[in-house]
């Protein structure tokens, strides 16, 4: 609740109090010792993002609760939005008020900036880059690869660690008959051709580089530019054919992108069991739950990550989905919450909760709630860069459309302009 007016103002974070702020920025409404932050992240989340308040509400007097919605937009109750569509966030803002983050980041100390992991470090702003829009509160890793080490184990493999041992992988697999090198699907209903989106991205980011990315992003590349279809080129010789997955490029467009039973399931080519499996971080939802049972014991030995590695490059960028903190209206009491949630303090009360990823850099991987969660904080701070993925920019029209060519493409009834036709 809120006893002061309602304004939306295109601000993310605050680090200092109102007294600081630059003399330009007119004085902030006194709180009412209450702060709502909306957001649509899980109910288990969302309890731990409370919880994570109440030793601080305790010594600051301000009380912090969190209400979960189906879509966070600048007509959200709340004082605090945290946007997991950047395009949301983007649309929410509003110039009748606007503040850069640099009016409310003054305060001694290192910026809160420099604290994040590599390539977050440039903040979301307007398309102006006028006023920064958003702080980040956990990131989600798009493109990562999956193995068991058991079947590894019975089989005689070693799990790959650099991108030419995964290329070595896949060729003995093959040629043993083991199995499928990889597993991977994009069937999700009206969401369906979403992971080759993220696919793309990583493709694109890790063989072309970032400038090449920040232009696919922005929407200044068209689908046959060569730093598109060299990406679509690379990933249909690493696993959309048949020698990679069960069914090729078609059988990834029928296969479920949460289904990792075949990399638990007997190593067998005939059933379409498979070594590798690419996916993102959310392993509480893709992986069956006995197997996510024993990991969050802390039980490792059906499930292990890597890198989705392409060619034989040991380094590698990293394609990431975050969320974000922004104010829906601002007071005092607002400031003083979203300066706590820049800082280290905050990052470690949220760290242990299962499924969370911290995108600072001052976070040690050992303290997550899981040792593959471990691994994958791990990845993110051995990432040359990270990136955020194309999609969560797109409107809701947009990403439609662009899943539509997808589907188009992995069905086989269109070949990607540019690349090597099966």
């Amino acid at each position: 609740m809120r006893s002061h007016r309602r304004v939306w103002l295109g601000v993310a974070v605050a680090t200092v109090a109102a007294s600081v702020l630059t003399a330009c920025a007119p004085p902030l409404p006194l709180g009412d010792g209450v702060v709502v932050i909306t957001t649509d992240v899980s109910p288990e989340l969302a309890a731990a993002l409370e919880s994570s308040f109440t030793a601080w509400s305790q010594t600051s007097g301000i009380k912090v609760s969190v209400e979960v919605v189906d879509e966070v937009d600048a007509a959200s109750s709340g004082d605090i939005g945290l946007w997991s569509s950047v395009s949301a966030l983007m649309a929410s803002h509003s110039e009748e008020n606007p503040r850069d983050i640099a009016q409310l980041t003054q305060g001694e100390g290192e910026p809160w900036t420099e604290r994040l992991l590599p390539g977050l470090k440039a903040p979301v702003t307007t398309e102006e880059d006028a006023v920064v829009l958003g702080v980040p509160f956990s990131v989600g890793v798009d493109t990562l690869a999956y193995a068991n080490p058991q079947a590894f184990a019975e089989h005689g493999y070693t799990i790959p660690k650099t991108g030419a041992q995964t290329e070595a992988l896949a060729e003995s697999v093959t040629v043993d008959e083991t199995g499928f090198p990889w597993c991977a699907g994009v069937e999700a209903g009206a969401d369906s051709g979403r992971e080759f989106a993220n696919w793309l991205d990583y493709a694109i980011l890790n063989i072309s580089g970032p400038e090449a990315y920040g232009q696919w992003r922005r929407g200044e590349l068209a689908l046959d530019a060569p730093a598109v279809a060299r990406a679509v080129t690379a990933l249909e010789e690493t696993l959309l054919n048949e020698s990679a997955v069960k069914g090729g490029r078609n059988g990834v467009a029928l296969n479920g992108f949460a289904n990792t039973a075949p990399l638990f399931e007997k190593a067998w080519r005939k059933n379409g069991q498979c070594l590798l499996y690419i996916g993102g971080s959310e392993i509480t939802t893709n992986f069956p739950e006995a197997v996510v049972t024993e990991v969050i014991a802390g039980d490792a030995s059906r499930l292990a990550v890597l890198p989705f590695m392409l060619g034989a490059d040991d380094e590698f960028s990293l394609i990431a989905t975050v969320s974000y903190f922004s104010a829906i209206a601002l007071d005092e009491d607002v400031v003083a919450v979203l300066e706590y949630a820049a800082s280290p303090e905050f990052a470690k009360k949220m760290t242990p909760t299962p499924g969370y990823l911290s995108p600072w850099m001052s976070i040690d991987a050992v303290a997550y709630a899981d040792p593959v969660t471990t691994s994958i904080g791990s990845i993110l701070q051995r990432a040359t860069t990270i990136e955020l993925n194309r999609f969560s920019y797109l409107t809701e029209e947009e990403q439609q459309e662009f899943l539509a060519v997808v589907m188009a493409y992995l069905s086989g009834d269109e070949v990607w302009s540019g690349s090597t036709p099966e």
